[in-house]
């Protein structure tokens, strides 16, 4: 999909994309969870299954403005509103993982700390498998 944005507005409040990354969720996660963007969001990204909600903050990680910083990540889009799609799709792809690969995870600080790394990893597998 071709970003196309207005000055002033960010991509990700635009009606058709945040419904492509709806949409992706769902087809990824294969389970009806509401996607909600937040640049304020403290995570990169989260997923309750309690409210069965997916938080992204699609500008968690920022734009290295430095072409010779950039020039280092591979793969890297050029322009920010591409960085910042591609971040997104990430978080949205993890998260989707979460949902159809994990459960909820324990509400001890610690042990739900431990829970989501190995869990990460757990996924991670699972994808590259796939």
């Amino acid at each position: 999909m071709k970003i196309n944005t207005r000055r002033g507005k960010r991509w990700w409040k635009e009606k058709r994309w945040h419904q492509w990354l709806q949409d992706l969720l769902l087809m990824l996660s294969r389970r009806r969870y509401q996607l909600v963007l937040s640049e304020t969001e403290e995570h990169l990204g989260s997923t309750s299954f309690e409210s069965k909600t997916v938080t992204a903050n699609p500008i968690g990680i920022g734009f290295p403005k430095d072409r010779i910083k950039r020039k280092k990540i591979r793969h890297a889009p050029g322009t920010r509103p591409r960085w910042e799609q591609s971040i997104s799709t990430a978080i949205i792809q993890h998260e989707a993982a979460h949902i159809r690969f994990s459960g909820s995870k324990p509400h001890q600080p610690l042990l739900g700390w431990l829970w989501n790394a190995l869990e990460d990893e757990r996924i991670e597998r699972l994808l590259v498998d796939n």
